[in-house]
């Protein structure tokens, strides 16, 4: 307990505070440039992903998280940590999944987390919070993968199979430490993952696809769904 506390009030410490207004208006131009960092560079996909909207989402999973678990309201320091974890790929760039090794990954999450705080992007958050952050991260993600697939790009299936593994392996053992529990979520995700591969795409990703479809197609899609 004692060491969490220390390194919280490290973090806490090392802030923009005190900086000049040149170096906080380069911080938010440095800010602004990592948000269009482009994702999954190395694997064609139907839909554009960059950091700003990946960490738009994984906030909105936290919140869902947080209430799915019946947590406290989440802390301004773990939104602001969910909104910049991944700005140092504006240095480092979204390492390609099948490049990413255990060696490789240590590595650069190294170099990452120095370049947050020489940038001051660093937030004090708890352990717990850092778990959280950790599984909403891995979730987006899967996320992302099922969508692709459910639209036929079959280039995301070995990358959701690689997702899924790391959620059983690290993130739900992590959270269970906590004495969290998220299996039913994992779970639910996988039977949604097994209905796309299956040919039977799951409600939630078919209300995602009829939004792109014209108006006067869209009751017809719908009526279709209900009589199957």
């Amino acid at each position: 307990m004692k060491d969490e506390q220390k390194r919280y009030k490290r973090l806490a410490n090392s802030s923009i505070k005190g900086k000049s207004k040149q170096e906080k208006f380069k911080r938010l131009t440095l800010a602004l440039k990592a948000q269009n960092v482009k994702r999954w560079h190395t694997v064609e996909t139907t839909e554009n992903n960059s950091v700003g909207l990946h960490s738009a989402r994984v906030i909105e999973i936290l919140f869902f998280l947080y209430d799915y678990l019946s947590l406290a309201p989440l802390r301004a320091e773990l939104i602001m940590a969910a909104l910049r974890h991944d700005y140092a790929e504006v240095c480092f760039g979204d390492v390609p999944h099948h490049a990413a090794t255990k060696e490789i990954k240590s590595l650069i999450n190294k170099q990452e987390n120095i370049w947050l705080i020489n940038n001051y992007f660093n937030e004090p958050i708890l352990t717990i919070e850092k778990d959280m952050l950790y599984l909403a991260d891995k979730l987006e993600a899967l996320m992302f993968c099922l969508r692709e697939l459910a639209k036929g790009n079959i280039l995301m299936e070995k990358i959701a199979q690689t997702s899924f593994k790391g959620l059983d392996e690290q993130a739900y053992k992590a959270l269970k430490r906590h004495g969290l529990d998220v299996s039913q979520i994992i779970n639910q995700l996988k039977i949604e993952h097994q209905e796309i591969k299956d040919g039977h795409i799951s409600t939630d990703i078919l209300v995602d696809l009829i939004k792109q479809i014209p108006p006067s197609e869209q009751l017809l899609i719908k009526q279709a769904v209900n009589d199957l």
